[in-house]
């Protein structure tokens, strides 16, 4: 038994929702891109925690998206070749649905248009060269291992060493190139590692003496590399100990 009056909205709901598969044509949406919307959390059931009843979806709030989602988009009957769909902005931009979703959703896009000949989810359009430049990573404050390695006068083996020990810590961030992801090394962690540890050849370069006489002059004071040859492939002295010849 349950209180018919104040369970009426919800009985409403329900005889007036949809299921997953009337979902997709009401939103003009694919079988793929809906299950993407539910996944993202963009359209919600009505009774999330019920599996047996999660393919029902209140119809109200299936036109509340569409309303956020169309909201100032320019109706368009030809669109040029930067104007895509949602499914084509993702192949050619190489991001995901959410990411186009959260701009759109989000007001972060400057044009949002809507093509006059299609329905619902399939058509919206955006620009691609602005979803291109939304979703581009960035390289600031980071640098590649190749970078690191001119910067350090080494090589690519040492440097793959100093990361593979833990000297040198990478992250990954996606790339501005490619979105694919790439691992680099953060600026302040590299300008922390070199404030500490130095080769004899950049030591040769700051202070004009050969790096044979500077090992020389190193070994006759007792002062061993910080970080020996026979593990990364290269010599790393404290820059304080060299502050010493």
């Amino acid at each position: 038994m349950f209180d018919a009056v104040a369970a009426s909205p919800t009985l409403a709901d329900a005889a007036d929702g949809l299921f997953m598969t009337e979902v997709k044509e009401y939103l003009g949406a694919g079988r793929v891109q809906t299950k993407l919307l539910v996944d993202g959390g963009f359209i919600k059931p009505m009774f999330p925690k019920r599996p047996e009843l999660d393919h029902l979806f209140r119809r109200r709030d299936l036109d509340t998206f569409l309303t956020r989602l169309f909201a100032d988009a320019v109706p368009v009957a030809e669109p040029d070749e930067d104007m895509v769909d949602i499914q084509r902005a993702v192949k050619k931009v190489c991001c995901s649905t959410a990411e186009i979703l959260d701009l759109v959703l989000g007001r972060k896009l400057a044009w949002v248009g809507r093509r006059r000949d299609a329905h619902g989810f399939s058509a919206l359009l955006v620009r691609v060269s602005e979803v291109r430049d939304r979703t581009r990573g960035s390289m600031d404050g980071c640098t590649t291992a190749r970078a690191v390695e001119k910067v350090m006068r080494t090589n690519s083996a040492v440097v793959r060493k100093l990361i593979d020990l833990g000297f040198l810590q990478t992250t990954t961030i996606v790339s501005p190139l490619n979105r694919c992801p790439v691992n680099v090394i953060r600026e302040a962690d590299l300008e922390a590692f070199r404030a500490e540890h130095v080769t004899l050849f950049e030591a040769m370069a700051t202070t004009g003496i050969h790096f044979r006489q500077i090992q020389k002059r190193l070994t006759a004071l007792g002062i061993e590399p910080q970080i020996r040859r026979e593990e990364v492939g290269a010599a790393f002295y404290r820059r304080s100990d060299l502050a010493r010849i």
